[in-house]
């Protein structure tokens, strides 16, 4: 199931933003790939480490224990404001993707 999520907020001075897409399969064991060619100027480890985060935090606040499915990052957008685009946006959209994901999964 392709899930996404587009997350704006306003902090002050500065916004938020972040678009993630991610193919979720539900399997028995966990596993996060990311198939995204990240700007030069991006650290994409850490981002992708903030995605790969929010997806596990969602997950065990959902309570499901051990942790289970295969998501592969297939899509961002970043900011034209390079400053909006920080990792932990991009941890609040797959936070956020996943409970939406989990909820429907439980329908």
């Amino acid at each position: 199931m392709i899930i996404e999520k587009e997350f704006k907020k306003i902090t002050g001075p500065t916004n938020l933003y972040a678009y993630i897409k991610i193919n979720a399969i539900k399997t028995d064991s966990f596993s996060f790939i990311s198939e995204i060619d990240w700007p030069p100027y991006i650290d994409s480890k850490r981002y992708e480490e903030f995605v790969c985060k929010g997806i596990k935090e969602a997950i065990q606040e959902y309570g499901y224990s051990p942790q289970f499915g295969t998501y592969s990052l297939i899509e961002v957008k970043i900011s034209k404001k390079i400053d909006e685009s920080v990792p932990i946006a991009y941890y609040f959209a797959a936070k956020q993707a996943m409970q939406e994901f989990l909820v429907i999964c439980e329908s």
